[in-house]
């Protein structure tokens, strides 16, 4: 069962997400044809969401959206956009008509939230080097929360970990929201020349009717930036070369051993531990990054979010670290050769990227502590709480691509690491194509090379993507040696020694002036085989959606799959799901889910509960539940619960606070083993200034294994960062 949009492909969590935020349209125009000059002005407008300035009366306007689904209709709801500049700034401005201010949607209160799509929206997307490949977003909510990603490779790539230092503000009148926004150009790569053409596109979701409408997206792929607008009259804006140092100062406040239960203090002592750290960026040219980073804080602000894996195979987590995020996209592959979440312990990194005519490169080193470890992940001490024997790794990466004829692409990329006791590396070419304007093809061939067992190897894939309005499909051919291993990508070892295809296709039905408005059908499969030719795992699925006026969704969703690697002696899965979505004025949206069959030779069932809640508009309180009960093959019982809340004092200061549970009890071969945690994290932040930011955190965690219980790293911890421009 999957989070829905509005008519939406079965796709990966994030690409959906941000699917529904950027949820393009059909415009009956073509290719560029729609142009909006952006009036150069002396005196700038003040970002209060007030459009009273005499910059905004002149300014020229852009109307005439269009609806998703439409051919050619126009939204029940006006919107207007208007632009102007001036030296070192681009500013735009909407004008959302709403005849149900009432039903505005306006809960989602945390930056680069995945479900500020489920808010009333508007965006606008920035083709700064006209080339109709790659493109900046920035979104924001009624509420006035940000989001932005970087898209790349015609809308194949985004980069969800781009984030830039922008302005926005929103206020409401009776029978409309505003939200006026203001974009540096430093924050931007463009192209050399006194006079700028950028392509442009500007979007807005509005809840109340479901509709989502665009200014110019001319019936393509939904993030590709061929089919934007012009953005003219640009002109005399200051180069974005610059110099950004952005210090920090992290101290904790903790107590490395554990609290004895019930509550009882043990002899171990409070410390303080101060650090000091430094991020470096600087512009050579206005396409060209340089980033260095220095004793980098790489903690995370918020832990990975709690999840059920019954494979026991290794987990996918998101990169959250902006050091490794920000324009990661350009190493993007049909298959993950590099995945910096490996890298840890880092003493100090450095990365260029950039962009040369047709050409986008990146180069990135970094060099860490390689501490030994447990099989939890854990670093392990000495009696004097020192690492053991820490050794070094070196990491490098680099990646060339270059643009070809249309949308093509072709690109060489190499990594390697380097470790005391020997290295892994990889190396491969890599490139894209656009077919019948919707059809995208994606192919890799690699190669590793290892010191010990694993020895050298091979692999290759192509993934494609065909995206319609109405229709869209998806998939990869693979083919993964037995002993390619790059230690700097993510190859799992089920993954090893097979080939395959899987693939999905999903169709959508508008029903206009019906009980049900929008009905979905989606079909996947897969099968891979082992390189002689066994049958390894397949599997293959299906799943029905009814969506309704009241954005009520019903969804019944089935599966069938066959895994040898992982579960030899019982390979059977059948499971089926009954899922239902909706939303409401008070309760932002709920989720509710019961999965049930057979899962290897046991009977199972998972429940799911979800919801979010405001209270009051500055205050939106989640929650996310799942437990899953096996019985007969072995007798477990696990759940997972999450609970956020953040209360939004203003653009610039949220409290944020997570609560987590987690219960396993597993009975198996006689034995039973037990474990309860919880976890509880308090998060202040403020931004005294742009890109500067104060933190203050309190972790704790309980936890109570096989009837003993304990307190495990409280922690309080305050980091300040100051950004300073030269």
């Amino acid at each position: 069962m999957r989070r829905h949009t509005r008519g939406r492909p079965r796709a990966a969590e994030a690409v959906a997400a941000l699917t529904l935020i950027a949820a393009t349209v059909v415009s009956p125009t073509s290719l560029g044809a729609k142009e909006i000059r952006a009036r150069r002005v002396q005196a700038p407008p003040v970002i209060d969401g007030v459009l009273t300035e005499p910059c905004w009366q002149e300014a020229e306007t852009a109307g005439e959206f269009f609806l998703r689904h439409g051919d050619g209709d126009v939204p029940t709801q006006e919107t207007v956009v208007r632009v102007c500049h001036d030296a070192t700034t681009l500013y735009v401005a909407f004008e959302c008509l709403e005849d149900q201010m009432e039903e505005l949607s306006a809960a989602i209160a945390q930056r680069d939230a995945r479900a500020l799509g489920e808010d009333d929206m508007v965006a606008i997307s920035l083709d700064t080097f006209r080339d109709g490949r790659s493109s900046y977003v920035f979104a924001c909510s009624a509420l006035g929360t940000e989001k932005d990603f970087h898209v790349s490779e015609c809308g194949r790539s985004v980069d969800v970990g781009w984030d830039a230092v922008w302005s926005v503000v929103t206020g409401r009148l009776d029978d409309r929201w505003i939200a006026e926004i203001a974009i540096p150009f430093a924050e931007l790569r463009y192209g050399t020349g006194e006079e700028q053409m950028w392509g442009v596109d500007f979007r807005r979701s509005e809840r109340p009717s479901r509709e989502f409408s665009s200014w110019s997206n001319a019936d393509g792929p939904t993030l590709d930036p061929s089919y934007y607008g012009t953005l003219v009259g640009l002109s005399g804006i200051e180069s974005s070369h610059g110099l950004r140092l952005l210090p920090f100062f992290l101290g904790k406040y903790d107590v490395s051993d554990a609290y004895d239960y019930p509550l009882e203090p043990s002899d171990s002592d409070w410390d303080v531990h101060p650090d000091l750290g430094l991020d470096v960026e600087y512009d050579p040219f206005p396409n060209a990054t340089v980033n260095l980073t220095l004793n980098p804080d790489f903690a995370q602000i918020e832990a990975d979010p709690s999840q059920i894996n019954l494979s026991g195979n290794e987990l996918w987590l998101e990169e959250r670290r902006p050091f490794f995020s920000e324009n990661a996209d350009v190493f993007h592959m049909p298959l993950p050769l590099l995945y910096t979440r490996r890298m840890e312990d880092i003493l100090y990194g450095g990365k260029v990227t950039g962009k040369a005519g047709g050409a986008r490169f990146a180069a990135l080193h970094v060099r860490s502590d390689d501490l030994p470890r447990d099989d939890y992940g854990d670093v392990m001490t000495d009696a004097l709480d020192e690492p053991l024997d820490p050794g070094t790794n070196d990491y490098t990466a680099l990646i060339y691509r270059q643009d070809l004829w249309g949308s093509a692409t072709l690109g060489l990329f190499g990594a390697t690491r380097e470790r005391d006791d020997g290295h892994s590396r990889v190396g491969a070419l890599t490139g894209g194509v656009g077919l019948f304007d919707n059809l995208r093809l994606t192919g890799l061939a690699a190669g590793s090379s290892n010191t010990g067992d694993l020895g050298d190897d091979g692999a290759g894939a192509i993934d494609w993507s065909y995206d319609k309005p109405d229709w869209n499909s998806e998939g990869e051919i693979e083919w993964v040696g037995a002993r390619f291993n790059p230690e700097t990508g993510f190859v799992r070892p089920d993954w090893r020694g097979r080939r395959g295809i899987n693939g999905h296709l999903w169709r959508g039905y508008e029903l206009a002036d019906t009980w049900v408005d929008r009905f979905d059908l989606t079909g996947w499969a897969g099968r891979y085989e082992a390189l002689d030719g066994d049958l390894q795992e397949y599997w293959a699925g299906g799943e029905a959606e009814m969506l309704f006026p009241n954005g009520t969704l019903l969804g019944l969703e089935f599966n069938r799959a066959y895994d040898v690697y992982t579960y030899p002696e019982h390979p059977d899965r059948q499971l089926a799901t009954i899922f239902a979505v909706t939303n409401s004025t008070v309760w932002a949206g709920w989720i509710g889910a019961v999965e049930f069959g057979e899962y290897h030779n046991s009977d199972y069932l998972l429940g799911r509960l979800g919801g979010r809640f405001q209270p009051v508009e500055p205050l939106t309180i989640e929650f996310d539940g799942r437990a899953v009960f096996l019985r007969e093959h072995e007798d477990l019982d696990w759940w997972v619960g999450d609970v956020h809340s953040n209360y939004r004092f203003s653009s610039t200061m949220f409290l944020r606070n997570i609560v987590r549970g987690t219960y396993y009890r597993q009975a198996y071969h006689g034995g039973e083993d037990q474990l309860r945690r919880f976890d509880l994290e308090l998060l202040y932040g403020w931004e005294f200034g742009p890109g500067s930011m104060m933190y203050v955190v309190y972790n704790q965690a309980l936890e109570r294994e096989d009837g003993e219980s304990e307190f495990l790293d409280p922690v309080f911890a305050l980091k300040l960062s100051y950004l300073i421009r030269l």
